[in-house]
């Protein structure tokens, strides 16, 4: 398959600059409140959003902030500049959303349950092409402490000092021919993914590197850049947030501060 707009995009995360994204839970944000948070965090200079929940999310939810999230960036940015938007599911239901501009089609790799590694993208992907999303082909290992979705996923967390296991888990991934590989210590993890097992992950992989949960300051953030994070994911660190643009302002300089690999 050929890759689309936001494939390319997430590929420059290595060639051109690194990523930043803000990630929303709709559990977690109020709707009324939503288009200023969108616009706080796009004008700050976020790269794009994720938007998803391992809990209490269903289709209708997703669809709603959908609307509201593509509806703003339409009214204040251009179409070539707006940042996107990718679903980031828990399910089949909650990947097909029509107005968003791709779904991060992932696979949790350390699941012990077949749903999370193929059933539920099995139910999803024949509408795709229909609904007009991009999906990005992403194999997902949960690191220890997880948070929700390493629960809710049934995975077999990878201990942050296990960084063979991470490996090898990273290079099938990459053998398989994921366009993406995605650390994922579990959104408001208090710990982040190692940065140790980050390095060691980027050093062997070709894919861009996704790292998520736990990254609640500009120090984490820095740190998980500095060790090969292509791209990177925050949510929590906006969800109790005072100063939305302040906050995601410093955590995107924090990735865009670090030249991308292949431009080094």
């Amino acid at each position: 398959m050929a890759r689309g707009r936001i494939g390319e995009l997430f590929r420059g995360s290595r060639t051109n600059r690194r990523l930043h994204f803000t990630s929303f839970d709709p559990c977690c944000h109020p709707l009324d409140a939503l288009a200023d948070i969108v616009l706080g965090a796009a004008h700050a200079g976020t790269d794009g959003f994720f938007l998803g929940g391992s809990t209490g999310v269903d289709r209708k939810m997703v669809e709603q902030f959908t609307r509201i999230i593509i509806e703003t960036l339409a009214e204040n940015f251009t179409a070539d500049a707006r940042p996107p938007l990718i679903l980031f599911p828990s399910s089949a239901d909650t990947s097909m959303a029509p107005l968003a501009d791709a779904v991060l089609f992932l696979s949790l790799l350390n699941s012990n349950d077949v749903r999370y590694l193929i059933r539920e993208q099995m139910r999803a992907a024949p509408f795709l092409p229909q609904l007009g999303l991009e999906p990005i082909g992403c194999g997902m290992i949960c690191v220890e402490p997880g948070g929700t979705a390493g629960r809710v996923g049934k995975a077999e967390l990878v201990k942050p000092h296990d960084l063979f296991t991470a490996l090898g888990y990273a290079t099938a991934a990459a053998a398989y021919g994921f366009e993406t590989i995605y650390l994922n210590a579990g959104s408001g993890s208090e710990h982040p993914v190692p940065p140790e097992m980050i390095r060691t992950v980027a050093e062997a992989i070709d894919a861009p590197l996704i790292v998520g949960g736990g990254l609640t300051d500009v120090e984490k953030v820095g740190a998980a850049v500095q060790a090969g994070a292509d791209i990177v994911v925050t949510g929590s660190a906006i969800e109790h947030c005072a100063d939305i643009a302040a906050t995601v302002g410093a955590l995107a300089a924090a990735v865009h501060a670090v030249p991308a690999k292949e431009t080094r």
